[in-house]
């Protein structure tokens, strides 16, 4: 089995221009998405990034516990063998 990559969106929010560049106006906001990164070999299971459980603390126009986006790949969290924070 060659590695698979699954990207898992989790959140989606908006930021300020000036909250993410120097100098950025507060006025246009941007789009972010929260993605974890799921790689999958023959006897591995590695989530890259953990997402989080409470939304990270400010708005999110779209949320999903991590778990429950993996729940919808039939994985569960001990089907997890590695994590990778970046």
């Amino acid at each position: 089995m060659s590695p698979k990559l699954t990207v898992l969106k989790y959140g989606d929010t908006v930021f300020g221009e000036n909250y993410l560049f120097r100098g950025g106006s507060k006025d246009k906001l941007l789009p972010i998405t929260f993605c974890i990164y799921l790689i999958e070999t023959e006897d591995r299971k590695i989530l890259v990034d953990a997402g989080c459980d409470d939304g990270s603390g400010f708005p999110m126009s779209v949320f999903r516990t991590p778990v429950e986006v993996l729940s919808d790949i039939d994985i569960k969290p001990e089907d997890i063998t590695d994590v990778i924070i970046t």
